[in-house]
């Protein structure tokens, strides 16, 4: 194919008052019930592609790529909410609540620890099951990237959140002993940092208030 060849892509619409005449060395591709349209004209395309399962028939062509029509499932209502039926919100207010609980702990003299913490002394089972979340966001990540999918990321998201939420609310930080509160400090500055990089990825903000 030249620089003066045309490639043609012909879908569903109809081509009444459209002029079509493909010379040699033009590409042809008929896409959904663009198949049909091109045969009423008497011409032959090159490539045929298109959601022939829904359409109810498969093209006698020996070029052909049968795909699922993509759909937009967003529901834009529940894309601006502020609560927690929005996914979004629902992230970036477990990432505010923990930035406001360390701010605040902070001013009253217990900041995160640098280096390594005992995390052993952290046994119940909200402490666990955050911990475990924690673990899985490198292979979240590898999964992701392997399917070129990044619902992987927003769903590993909510979980994590979900999973901070109830240990927020199971275990107590203030009021502790010292290397309870260490512990318990080093789990939350970890979550924190986990859901603004899965943010990140994700093209969103992480907000510090809310």
């Amino acid at each position: 194919m030249n620089l003066e060849n045309i490639c043609y892509i012909v879908g569903a619409a109809s081509l009444d008052g459209v002029r079509l005449s493909p010379r040699p060395g033009d590409y042809v591709i008929a896409a959904d019930g663009g198949y049909r349209t091109l045969k009423a004209r008497g011409i032959e395309p090159d490539f045929v592609m298109g959601d022939f399962d829904s359409l109810g028939y498969r093209p006698d062509h020996p070029n052909v790529e049968t795909h699922p029509v993509m759909k937009d499932d967003t529901d834009l209502g529940l894309a601006v909410r502020e609560d927690s039926e929005n996914p979004i919100y629902y992230i970036q207010y477990a990432h505010a609540r923990i930035c406001s609980l360390l701010k605040a702990l902070e001013e009253e003299g217990h900041s995160v620890k640098p280096g390594a913490v005992d995390l052993s002394i952290l046994s119940s089972d909200a402490e666990h099951a955050l911990i475990k979340e924690l673990s899985s966001f490198a292979e979240e990540i590898r999964m992701a990237a392997r399917d070129y999918d990044p619902s992987y990321i927003n769903r590993y998201l909510m979980r994590l959140a979900a999973a901070f939420h109830k240990f927020y609310n199971a275990c107590r930080i203030k009021g502790e002993d010292e290397a309870v509160i260490d512990a318990r400090l080093k789990l939350a500055s970890a979550t924190r940092q986990v859901l603004a990089n899965g943010l990140k990825v994700i093209g969103c903000s992480a907000p510090e208030k809310m």
